[in-house]
């Protein structure tokens, strides 16, 4: 074949496929140019009003219709709730006066009992005896009396035979044993135990026991 009427056929049909596709887009557009007229124009406040170009539509499309804008709608504010009502508070009625507390008693303070004390009181003495009358037949008397815990008398010694005599008075407190001592200045002497015996002297005295230092055992 001739490839110059070979090219010269395929222009043809291009050309045709162009202008096909040129009709088909100008239907299209007619087809909408057709319906817009139908609907109302809305006109915004404030805003120009837009107007359509005459022609075929070659020169560009319609500019789309600036929408109004949207006004935001409240949000829901959630119910109040009432508070509910409280019921009447009833007065209690005024009850017996209370009593005023009485002062606590005093309590007597009973002193404590005195703690016991020996009792010394009394005159004994030595076993054995000498040839003498009274105090003197004794190699050792105790003679004592008690007021309280004060304890006082006479301790009387006789060394015989023939070792003389001497005589104390003494005082002393009791406690609660079973001895006191009793101190005093000697009151009497006699032969040689009166030269020696100490002027004065202190004694542990239990009862029914002979005096110590004992001075004629």
């Amino acid at each position: 074949e001739d490839p110059i009427a070979e090219a010269k056929r395929e222009q043809e049909r291009e050309e045709a496929a162009a202008r096909a596709a040129a009709e088909e887009e100008r239907r299209r557009r007619d087809s909408r140019r057709g319906k817009d007229k139908t609907d109302p124009i809305v006109t915004t406040p404030g805003l120009p009003e837009s107007k359509e170009e005459e022609g075929d539509g070659d020169k560009g499309e319609r500019p789309a219709r600036p929408q109004p804008p949207e006004t935001p709608q409240p949000k829901p504010q959630p119910p109040v709730s009432q508070p509910k009502p409280q019921p009447p508070v009833t007065p209690k009625p005024p009850g017996k006066p209370q009593p005023k507390p009485k002062p606590p008693s005093q309590v007597p303070v009973t002193p404590p009992p005195p703690a016991a004390v020996s009792q010394f009181g009394g005159r004994w003495t030595s076993t054995g005896t000498c040839p003498k009358p009274g105090d003197a037949g004794y190699r050792w008397v105790v003679s004592l009396r008690q007021s309280g815990n004060e304890v006082f008398g006479d301790i009387h010694f006789h060394k015989c035979p023939g070792g003389g005599r001497a005589s104390y008075s003494v005082r002393g407190t009791a406690g609660a044993g079973d001895s006191v001592t009793l101190s005093g200045p000697r009151v009497d002497g006699r032969g040689p135990l009166g030269s020696t015996a100490p002027m004065s002297s202190s004694f542990t005295v239990k009862r029914y026991e002979p005096p110590s230092p004992n001075f004629a055992p």
